[in-house]
């Protein structure tokens, strides 16, 4: 899998931030997208996500599924599947759950009722993705093919 870096807000002075897999509320975003590496396509679907003023291309981190799948602790399981996405044949997601209730963007956790112990669950599922994507962390200019 590669999860795609953008600077500023998932890079700091080539250090990855937690931001780099944070579900975004405004859309209530309910995985984190990834590409496939082994679809031959990955490489061109990157080009297709948007970039803009404030979201510039830095590279990608790429991650290995059962890492992934294996950073399960205390009642938070992750899990990577394919997504349909007719423009983006390489697309899938990270998905998160929390005592089997999944992890949206903006959305609060039912099952933890202290805000403040809800964020820091948050940062810790962000810390473990983080771990996992820095192994993997690779700046590349992918107009050479």
């Amino acid at each position: 899998m590669a999860r795609v870096i953008f600077s500023p807000r998932m890079i700091y002075k080539g250090a990855l931030q937690t931001e780099a897999f944070r579900l975004r509320e405004h859309i209530a975003e309910s995985y984190l997208s990834v590409l496939r590496m082994s679809i031959p396509t990955w490489r061109d679907d990157v080009m297709q996500i948007p970039q803009r003023k404030n979201r510039q291309f830095y590279g990608y981190a790429a991650m290995n599924v059962g890492e992934i799948r294996d950073a399960n602790f205390q009642q938070v399981e992750y899990d990577v599947m394919p997504c349909n996405n007719q423009m983006m044949k390489s697309h899938a997601g990270i998905f998160i759950t929390v005592g089997g209730e999944p992890l949206i963007g903006g959305k609060r956790l039912e099952s933890v009722k202290s805000n403040v112990a809800q964020d820091y669950l948050l940062l810790l599922i962000q810390r473990r993705l983080v771990e996992i994507a820095r192994k993997g962390l690779q700046t590349i200019d992918f107009s050479d093919g």
